[in-house]
């Protein structure tokens, strides 16, 4: 062979056509097309054609040529003089009984390509080809008839992609519908999805090559075919969060009433409960009045475990959900509304089964003893914070003298934990709300307030009781446990947020336990959670546990079921990644709203190229290249640079003073 011959060969499955570059060991240097070169094997060159190119254009006519004639070929003759001696041909012998003599190196080039690329009547072997039977060539039509089919559901899958104005998907095929999925699926994960590349593919036929970030024109696509919304919360689908009940389950929710036999009467008590305004799943309400030596203090915790039976569908249905999900344009409730808005909620002014921890306390508010009784209550009156902060602040309402005890006695339990080393971890408080027209509200408070600040301490106190009554029981029990952290060289930094961030730093991460162990962070020798029934179903097994043994009755469930029941916290702890991505994304699409908005950083890190910075108002942590030095506790202001609400994206930059 020599520069400028023209060449057959095999590269990557297919039989090609090009023109000798060069030679290069046993290699060979191939053009096949403009900026185009390839190192091609010598055994796999099949055809010296004797043709020679001066060029490549020269190179681009022959290969044209070759093709077309390719195309052109019907062997069908051919086989049928071949077919009833089944041995093998040479792609020489095959052109005679089609041409003749006269064949020549286009036409033998010609019958190689067809031979290779279609292979309708004969089958390769090695450098041969023999004829199929019959039955082989009816596999064959049937089988190009399937890839047929296939490429024509690509066409009108295509065609809908491209048509601004289709948004109708119902007459898809079923392998349509399939690879509408893989779109969706590439959307939510991107190259994680195991399907990545078909997907890719599809994506490149509508988009071209080299057509920057695929999964975010995936996700535009579906907006734009009102498949999703330019908000949908992709989370919910990856982690296949289920957001609607089955109608089985609504049915059977409605049927769940409480019994109100075996349960002390509190009726008569003045119980209220404090919560945010729009509250409508209520776990828990208060209670306090005066005694001969003292006070007694009164938290009132739905009774959901006598409502909704152990292994029913619709305790399965709970289980499977783990927990209540509230994000800021919609909640995603644990149990139907039915029962976490009705039946199972401490609603104003309706009689409701609870379970009551009442404590007993010295004038002096010290703790002198506890005890936790089933009954029935009725909440006489739904408080938000802001009015329970207004009452308190008041002489002569109803609630006044209840919410002074309570308001004197938690900081009694408050200081009780600091003294025991309770890690204070104070930072502002935001509030992020949606309306359906998604308008955003971003509400920040400087910390908690006193309303606030009662119903923590007493959800606390409630939850230690509850784990203590436990432990002396010998009750099987998921405890929240964390191990003290070494924090005593902390005092020295002087700014409350650089502080708060180096002890979190340092803090140890919480775990589940069987066992009861101290818990660092709130300052408690034991801890468990059984509080928001209604919301959390860890809550809910340990409200049956408590009952079961009030009552005398066995356990719920024992040791090794209980064990089982942590698995369902590590899923919470997806849930409670999710819910914080929620948030992350209205907040950014706040900021990205707001004009000419500039916000208060603090410096919590500084290092070789950038600093660590936390938004003083949101709590958020990012870095930055400053303008000039910047030292650990310095307070700056820094403006977006860049916000990506979808990628979860916040660049901001220093402003200059």
């Amino acid at each position: 062979m020599q520069i400028g011959d023209i060449i057959v060969f095999r590269h990557r499955g297919d039989v090609q056509i090009g023109m000798l570059q060069g030679v290069s060991g046993k290699k060979n240097k191939v053009a096949t097309g403009s900026n185009r070169i390839l190192e091609i094997p010598s055994d796999r060159v099949i055809q010296e054609t004797g043709i020679r190119a001066v060029d490549l254009s020269a190179l681009m006519d022959v290969r044209q040529q070759i093709e077309e004639l390719a195309d052109s070929l019907d062997l069908k003759e051919v086989w049928e003089v071949l077919k009833d001696e089944p041995v093998e041909y040479s792609v020489q012998d095959i052109a005679e009984f089609y041409w003749g003599d006269d064949i020549g190196s286009e036409r033998h080039a010609a019958m190689l390509l067809h031979l290779s690329r279609s292979r309708l009547y004969f089958d390769e072997k090695d450098t041969a080809f023999m004829p199929r039977s019959s039955e082989q060539i009816q596999e064959v039509l049937e089988r190009q008839a399937r890839q047929q089919a296939v490429q024509a559901e690509e066409v009108d899958f295509i065609r809908w992609i491209l048509d601004e104005s289709e948004h109708n998907y119902s007459f898809f095929t079923t392998r349509q519908k399939h690879w509408l999925q893989r779109i969706q699926q590439y959307a939510i994960s991107g190259d994680e999805y195991e399907q990545s590349n078909q997907a890719r593919a599809l994506l490149k036929e509508v988009k071209g090559e080299g057509s920057g970030d695929l999964q975010r024109f995936a996700f535009n696509l579906m907006v734009r075919k009102k498949i999703w919304d330019e908000d949908e919360h992709l989370d919910l689908i990856l982690f296949d969060i289920p957001i609607e009940f089955p109608p089985e389950i609504l049915d059977e929710a409605v049927q769940m009433l409480p019994v109100e036999t075996d349960r002390e009467d509190l009726t008569g008590l003045l119980i209220f409960s404090i919560d945010d305004a729009s509250t409508r799943d209520i776990d828990d309400a208060l209670s306090a009045e005066r005694t001969e030596d003292g006070y007694r203090i009164g938290v009132h915790i739905a009774d959901v475990s006598s409502i909704i039976p152990k292994g029913s569908p619709l305790d399965l249905e709970a289980r499977q959900r783990t927990t209540s999900l509230y994000f800021p344009e919609r909640n995603i409730p644990m149990l139907p509304p039915s029962l976490s808005q009705d039946q199972c909620s401490l609603l104003q002014d309706e009689r409701r089964v609870a379970m009551s921890f009442f404590f007993h306390l010295a004038l002096d508010f010290e703790m002198l003893d506890s005890r936790i009784v089933p009954s029935v209550i009725i909440n006489h009156a739904k408080l938000s914070y802001d009015e329970a902060d207004q009452i308190l602040g008041e002489t002569d309402h109803p609630y006044t003298e209840a919410l002074h005890i309570l308001n004197e006695a938690v900081d009694t339990f408050y200081q009780q934990r600091i003294d025991q080393g309770a890690i204070e971890l104070e930072r502002n408080e935001l509030s992020i709300k949606v309306d359906e027209t998604n308008k955003i509200e971003v509400t920040i408070r400087d910390s908690a307030t006193r309303s606030e600040h009662i119903v923590s301490e007493l959800m606390i106190l409630t939850n230690m009781v509850a784990a203590k009554y436990f432990a002396e029981r010998q009750i099987p029990a998921v405890y929240r446990t964390q191990r003290e952290p070494d924090i005593s060289n902390l005092d020295e930094v002087m700014h409350q947020v650089v502080h708060r961030f180096l002890t979190l730093r340092r803090l140890k991460p919480l775990e589940l336990s069987l066992e009861p162990k101290p818990h660092a962070t709130l300052g408690v020798d034991m801890y468990c959670q059984i509080t928001s029934p209604i919301r959390r179903y860890n809550d809910l097994i340990l409200q049956r546990q408590l009952s079961a043994s009030i009552q005398n009755q066995p356990f719920a469930y024992d040791s090794e079921v209980m064990m089982d029941e942590l698995s369902l916290l590590e899923r919470s702890k997806v849930r409670n990644k999710i819910w914080a991505g929620r948030e992350w994304y209205w907040l950014l699409k706040y900021i990205n709203d707001q004009k000419n908005m500039t916000m208060k950083a603090v410096v919590l890190e500084s290092r070789t190229r950038d600093v660590l910075v936390e938004l003083l108002d949101f709590g958020s942590r990012l870095t930055l290249k400053p303008e000039g030095q910047l030292a650990v506790g310095d307070e700056i202001i820094v403006q977006p640079v860049q916000v990506d609400a979808r990628a979860g994206r916040l660049k901001v930059g220093q402003v200059k003073k």
